[in-house]
């Protein structure tokens, strides 16, 4: 159950945040994709949960979480150019006949 409500936010993310950026660099997207949560993301009503995501966490999530280990604050920022994606190819239509059909 885990599993696919994390692959749910994860296609929610590439769907609704993804397709309409440009950006060349890391920094860039981040910022852009901390804006976005901010703003639209965090702010809608949650299908789910018909709260905004941002208010469920302040409310019931926020107070859970734990101090990260000291070694993971040494951990340097990744600054490596994202690369830009191609868009994808139309899906191939493919036909099924039958003995006798004339159609190719």
């Amino acid at each position: 159950m885990i599993k696919g409500i994390v692959e749910a936010g994860v296609k929610y993310v590439k769907r609704n945040f993804v397709p309409l950026r440009e950006f060349r660099y890391l920094a860039d997207g981040n910022r852009q994709l901390h804006a976005w949560v901010l703003g639209e993301a965090g702010t809608r009503c949650h299908g789910t949960t018909r709260e905004q995501p941002l208010k469920h966490f302040a409310d019931s999530e926020k107070a859970l979480l734990q101090p990260r280990h000291p070694r993971d604050r040494q951990l340097r920022p990744q600054t490596a150019a994202v690369r830009p994606r191609r868009p994808a190819a139309p899906p191939l239509r493919r036909f099924r006949t039958c003995p006798g059909d004339i159609r190719t």
